[in-house]
């Protein structure tokens, strides 16, 4: 019945679904968190970059504005010294104070940067001695002596050279200065680039993830469900259970249950089996002996009864007859419904196998003075004739029983194409009964169910659930089209291929 499926003697990892629901929640969160510590740091970084470049940039600017400065007072001092403008003399002064000022602010901006701090605190204390001493200088006149005008223009002639060394020094610094904001520039490219590799990176990770924890989780999930739902549809059916579900969560364990069920079913079946032919053996040989013993007496003791025990005789016969014919379906209904019963196919005319079935109910036709129409179409099909003969003869007798006095049952058989271009023939019987309400026609074709008419007729219930699965194991359908007070028409289908209908034309020719 089923294939027990086989045990390691190492245990597996004992990982619930829980677990993986849990595992494929925290990993992307892992993923996610480290990618978002790395973007905090680029983040950070970019920040950091940010403040240095506009530092930098502060700090140059004060540097040329204090190169700018000093060549004004040099040009102010100049220009005083050969005119003798004391306007000059005041706007040179002002320009050597704003020098001040903004070495004073280069001294506490470079606070972290020793070279540029010492320079700058050199240079404030050269303009802060010489700014004293221009204030005293004043233009040489006709009144000093040659010598004091000569020690006047070398004095200026000093100043002038250590305002130019001054100038030359800030050239220095800003050139150097600019290499560091040029250097600050070319870090933050490489730390946007790196930047857009994090994210880049991060995005493909988390895709990768997401396709790597899909076909391993859902893969895995979806893959072993298909096996549970293949082993579930096996085990009504009395299937073998080929495959068994790998892992050590609750699938596996479904799936172990399901191939316990399926040994338990089996043995069951076996029991059932047996159990069956047993009754069948032991029902059917007493059975069959009283039934031919009550012929034996109906005939040689014909003389010596009277009708009414005679009739009693008969109707005795005719119920160990209805029981023998319920055994027989049963066995049949057994080995139909565990695929044990044997098809012998071969291609049949469906309208003569129509007039032998309407041939074997006549009897009854005409107890009810029913009249038997065979509309069928000469159509060949590949079927057990003894089997399809044996729901043509149900289909006939249930109508017969359904049917008022004097009514018309009609078989019909013909071709018909479906959707999917293949032909089905598709064969009725309709009667003109009383008709079956929505509920009635759902569970018609199930074991034991039958209508009162047919409890009253002495039905076992089974005759139409052994049609459908003998058409069921043709591959075809049954059915039933009714409305009450219209009388029914039960139909099934049975599949025809091209090969079958020359075999039939072949055989008409």
């Amino acid at each position: 019945m089923t294939a027990t499926p086989k045990t390691s003697k190492s245990k597996p990892l004992s990982m619930r679904i829980i677990h993986k629901g849990l595992a494929i929640v925290l990993l992307p969160l892992v993923v996610n968190t480290v990618w978002i510590l790395m973007l905090n740091n680029c983040l950070e970084s970019t920040e950091h970059l940010a403040e240095l470049e506009r530092s930098q940039s502060i700090l140059l600017q004060h540097i040329n504005s204090s190169f700018f400065k000093f060549a004004g007072v040099m040009t102010s001092l100049t220009s005083y010294v050969a005119t003798g403008d004391p306007r000059l003399k005041a706007q040179y002064l002002s320009q050597l104070q704003e020098v001040q000022n903004e070495l004073k602010y280069l001294q506490s901006a470079s606070r972290y940067r020793t070279t540029m701090q010492k320079f700058a605190a050199e240079v404030f204390d050269t303009a802060e001695t010489h700014f004293s001493e221009m204030e005293q200088f004043s233009v040489p006149n006709n009144s000093e002596s040659f010598a004091d005008s000569i020690q006047k223009f070398k004095s200026f002639e000093r100043f002038a050279r250590r305002v130019s060394a001054t100038n030359q020094e800030l050239q220095k610094h800003i050139a150097d200065q600019q290499k560091e904001l040029d250097k600050i520039h070319r870090t933050q490219d490489k730390e946007r680039k790196r930047t857009r590799f994090v994210v880049f990176t991060g995005l493909a990770a988390n895709l990768v993830l997401a396709i790597v924890l899909t076909a391993g989780f859902v893969g895995d999930i979806t893959r072993r469900l298909k096996v549970l739902v293949e082993n579930a549809n096996r085990l009504p059916r009395y299937l073998v259970l080929k495959n068994s579900v790998t892992g050590g969560d609750e699938l596996r364990e479904l799936d172990m249950a399901l191939h316990k069920a399926a040994d338990e079913l089996a043995k069951a079946k076996d029991y059932r089996t047996s159990l069956m032919q047993m009754m069948a053996h032991d029902l059917r040989a007493p059975l069959a002996s009283i039934s031919v013993s009550l012929e034996v007496m109906a005939k040689t003791k014909q003389q010596e009864l009277d009708a009414g025990s005679l009739k009693q005789i008969k109707s005795m016969n005719s119920s160990i007859g209805r029981l023998l014919a319920i055994i027989n379906d049963l066995l049949i209904l057994d080995r139909l419904e565990h695929n044990e019963l044997s098809l012998d196919l071969a291609p049949e005319n469906i309208k003569e196998v129509c007039q032998v079935a309407i041939e074997s109910v006549a009897g009854l036709a005409e107890q009810k003075q029913l009249s038997l129409q065979n509309h069928a179409e000469k159509n060949y099909a590949v079927f057990d004739r003894e089997r399809i003969l044996q729901v043509l003869v149900n289909y006939l007798s249930n109508a017969i029983k359904h049917s008022p006095t004097n009514g018309v049952i009609s078989i019909e058989a013909a071709l018909e194409p479906s959707s999917d271009g293949e032909k089905w023939l598709h064969v009725s019987v309709s009667d003109q009964g009383p008709g079956l309400t929505e509920s009635e026609s759902a569970v018609l074709f199930e074991k034991f169910r039958q209508l009162k008419e047919g409890e009253k007729a002495g039905g076992s219930g089974l005759g139409l659930a052994l049609c459908k699965l003998i058409v069921t194991a043709h591959g075809g359908e049954v059915g039933v089209s009714s409305e009450q007070g219209k009388g029914s028409t039960f139909w099934f289908t049975l599949p025809v291929q091209e090969d079958e209908e020359e075999t039939g034309n072949a055989t008409l020719a």
